[in-house]
Parts: C-alpha cells; sequence; structure tokens
C-alpha cells in the first residue's frame, strides 16, 4: 500500500508516519518502492513477514486465552459496549475541546 494510504488508516500525519517507516525500512522490516517523486509503495520485506506471523500467532493465542469460556454472543454484546464507552469519551472529548 501505499504511504498515504498507511497514513490515512493508522491516522497518523504523514511526516509522523514518513519517519517510523524510516526507521522500519532502516531495521530491514519494509521495503519501499517509489512511485513518484510523492508517493511510495511499501511492503513487508521476508524479515518483516516473519515477525508479523510471530506477532499474530502470539495475539491469537493470547485472545484465545483471555476468551476462554466467554460465548460468541457475550464477546459481542462486550465489544458493542466498548464500542458505546468509545463513541460516548469521543463526544466529551469534543465537548470538552469546543468549549
Amino acid at each position: 500500500m501505499t504511504q498515504t494510504a498507511l497514513a490515512d488508516i493508522v491516522l497518523a500525519d504523514k511526516g509522523q508516519l514518513s519517519r517510523v517507516t524510516g526507521l522500519l525500512e532502516r531495521k530491514g522490516l519494509i521495503v519501499r518502492r517509489e512511485l513518484t517523486w510523492r508517493s511510495a509503495e511499501l511492503r513487508l520485506s521476508a524479515q518483516g513477514r516473519r515477525l508479523y506471523s510471530s506477532i499474530h500467532r502470539i495475539s491469537c493465542e493470547r485472545h484465545l486465552t483471555l476468551t476462554a469460556g466467554v460465548s460468541a454472543r457475550q464477546l459481542r454484546q462486550f465489544y458493542d459496549t466498548l464500542d458505546k464507552i468509545a463513541a460516548n469519551a469521543g463526544n466529551l472529548l469534543k465537548s470538552l475541546t469546543s468549549e
């Protein structure tokens, strides 16, 4: 994906993302391909894919451990409640910053 698309997804400004992607590139975790003078495509390197796979596996294992004995319905209800609380927090923050 392009760096601009990634910035939109992770809600980061392009300058901040540029610094992060530069670090990841120096560590050999991503590969950058310049598309134009203002646009670059980013992809995981082989090392980055291995690291992602390890992190993903660990994350799935922990999720299964944390949700053991909880039904799909209960989880959905929990996530819906968290979504409502997050929306309320966002609305509160907006109201506080507009005063």
